[in-house]
């Protein structure tokens, strides 16, 4: 249930977002990654890895790195925590991962 975000890397590996399910063996984080703290009773670690995957989420994420080259931007823990993230009711919130999770599954089953 660890909510584990890059803060530092490529312009398009910075600001990414994952759940981890499980507790992996020989697991070291690099120095990059943020784990993300949460309220486990009223947050559910998947809503806020959709929420903040989403376009427009992403539009903050990008806003807050810095750096001088799109091969290495940074995001600040004291940026991260200026993100706002709407946070509905409890079951709302897994209503939202479950029917994001339903339709991810309609276009994998597309053949391209």
């Amino acid at each position: 249930g660890d909510l584990l975000i890059t803060r530092a890397g490529p312009r398009n590996r910075t600001g990414v977002i994952c759940v981890v399910d499980g507790e992996p063996e020989n697991l070291i984080l690099s120095d990059k990654t943020v784990r993300l703290s949460y309220l486990r009773n009223f947050v559910n670690p998947h809503y806020v890895m959709t929420a903040l995957s989403s376009p427009a989420m992403q539009y903050f994420v990008v806003d807050a790195m810095t750096g001088m080259a799109a091969s290495q931007v940074n995001i600040s823990q004291e940026k991260m925590k200026t993100f706002f993230l709407p946070l509905p009711p409890l079951n709302e919130q897994q209503r939202i991962v479950d029917e994001v999770s339903k339709i991810f599954g309609r276009i994998d089953k597309l053949n391209f």
